[in-house]
């Protein structure tokens, strides 16, 4: 049971850092304008 929340966990912190990666990419440019959040 202790092994499967320590997988939940990793599994949600490698979620929420791809999460703000993605947005980070986007700021500087790196998504296509028809994907992007920003409007770049």
């Amino acid at each position: 049971m202790n092994n499967t929340k320590k997988i939940i966990k990793l599994y949600l912190r490698l979620a929420i850092a791809v999460g703000f990666f993605s947005a980070v990419l986007d700021m500087f440019g790196f998504w296509p304008p028809e994907i992007s959040a920003r409007g770049n």
